[in-house]
């Protein structure tokens, strides 16, 4: 079995929607119905519902249980459901070409300057130049306490890794480790983007964890989800846009 099927399996089962899965689903309303009657016909077996409050329907098996389990233990063709993700993969890049989903993260010195004590920099690497009048302030990297911090590691330095995907209160709010605290994390945040891009970064981390795959196939998918989210206003269908972002993934 390809991945790309697995993949649809796992996200969007419904991505096409086949005679069989009409079939099951109306049998699943009959067999759940209490209001429904069966008759023998020449071409099957005719199911009506009381007041026509359902549309009659006519089986070619006697509607039972153990038919819905062999309708729904019979092989499956995913061919149609791969195509669908296939092509929304193809519009998904189409539409977000040449988006950058990368925010530009910018170091701003906890002080002013000592010339004109205007407050905004350029970070040229080894020192801070002023917007306004141009004054260089030098970044220290030597001397004790340098040595001690990074002598540390971890420890201290340059504190929280940030996330250029994400928002910078996103970043700045204290992530904690345990997964189920994540989802309250992403939960509390007030902007509906990053927990849309959350919910993802989830989503796509346990699919690739499960199915063995590399970190980057899903940080890949990511990259694509938030291209998109940045360019459309309503995600219609959350199951085949993640579906594609991974198809998309597995094949860069």
């Amino acid at each position: 079995m390809s991945l790309k099927i697995v993949v649809v399996m796992e996200l969007c089962p419904a991505a096409f929607v086949t005679r069989r899965m009409k079939k099951l689903q109306a049998l699943r309303y009959v067999l759940e119905s209490d209001i429904v009657s069966v008759s023998k016909v020449p071409e099957g077996y005719l199911c009506t519902y009381e007041n026509d409050v359902r549309p009659a329907v006519v089986f070619d098996k006697e509607p039972t249980v153990e038919y819905h389990k062999e309708l729904f233990d019979a092989p499956r063709d995913w061919s149609n459901h791969v195509a669908v993700v296939e092509d929304a993969m193809r519009r998904m890049l189409h539409a977000c070409s040449g988006t950058n989903p990368r925010r530009r993260l910018h170091s701003v010195p906890a002080f002013k300057c000592k010339c004109c004590g205007h407050d905004r920099y350029i970070d040229c690497g080894t020192h801070y130049t002023c917007c306004k009048c141009a004054v260089v302030s030098t970044k220290v990297h030597q001397g004790l306490a340098y040595r001690e911090m990074r002598d540390r590691g971890d420890l201290n330095g340059c504190g929280t890794k940030q996330d250029a995907l994400f928002s910078d209160k996103y970043n700045r709010e204290t992530f904690i480790s345990d997964s189920k605290l994540q989802d309250v994390h992403a939960k509390s945040s007030k902007d509906l983007q990053d927990s849309h891009k959350h919910a993802a970064k989830v989503v796509f981390e346990d699919l690739c964890s499960s199915l063995r795959l590399s970190p980057g196939v899903a940080r890949k998918a990511l990259v694509l989800f938030c291209s998109i989210l940045s360019n459309v206003s309503r995600l219609r269908n959350i199951g085949v846009t993640y579906a594609a972002c991974m198809f998309y993934a597995l094949q860069s």
